[in-house]
C-alpha cells in the first residue's frame, strides 16, 4: 500500500455524474454535492492532480446516464454532451487487482464489488477516493476501516 498524497484522487463515478449533470437533472438535496464536485474537479484539473478511476467507472457512468435518459430526466443530446464533457478530464483508468477487490469487500461486508474497485485502486495508487456515496462513507466510518475515503464536500476543493 503507498502512502497518501495531496494530489492523488480516485474519483467515485457519482462525482463526476454530479459534476458534469445540468442543474435541473439534479434534486434541490443534491445540488450542494453538484457544485462541490464542479469546483473539486476544477481545481483537480486546474493543477494538474492526478484523477486514477477504475475501468468500472466507465460503465458506471455511461449505465447511470442512459437510465437518466430512458426515464426523460435527460434528453439524449443532454447525455452525449454530458459523457462527452466527462471524457475530456484526464482520467487515469486502472484494472484494480481481483484479491484486493474480493477482500475489500468482505471488509465492508458487502455483496457487491463496485466500492471496493475505487478502494483497492486508491490504495493501489496512494490516493484519496473522493465521493458522495453515504451509504460507503458511513460504512467505512463505522467500521473504522483503514480506507482513504472522503466526501467531496468535507473536501476543502469542494469547499466554496
Amino acid at each position: 500500500m503507498n502512502f497518501v498524497t495531496a494530489d492523488r484522487f480516485v474519483i467515485d463515478a457519482n462525482i463526476a455524474l454530479y459534476a458534469f449533470s445540468p442543474d435541473h437533472a439534479l434534486t434541490p438535496a443534491q445540488l450542494p454535492s453538484a457544485e462541490a464536485a464542479r469546483r473539486f474537479l476544477s481545481r483537480a484539473v486546474q493543477d494538474n492532480a492526478a484523477l486514477f478511476v477504475p475501468w468500472l467507472f466507465f460503465s458506471e457512468t455511461v449505465n447511470t446516464v442512459t437510465k437518466n435518459v430512458a426515464s426523460g430526466n435527460l434528453s439524449t443530446l443532454e447525455g452525449e454532451t454530458m459523457l462527452e464533457d466527462m471524457m475530456q478530464v484526464p482520467w487515469t483508468p486502472l484494472l484494480p487487482k481481483w484479491r484486493e477487490v474480493f477482500a475489500i469487500t468482505q471488509s465492508l461486508n458487502r455483496s457487491r464489488s463496485g466500492d471496493s474497485e475505487f478502494i483497492a485502486v486508491a490504495l493501489d495508487t496512494g490516493a484519496v477516493l473522493i465521493t458522495e456515496d453515504k451509504a460507503l462513507l458511513n460504512t467505512v466510518q463505522t467500521l473504522a476501516l483503514p480506507y482513504p475515503v472522503e466526501s467531496v464536500l468535507s473536501h476543502p476543493w469542494g469547499q466554496p
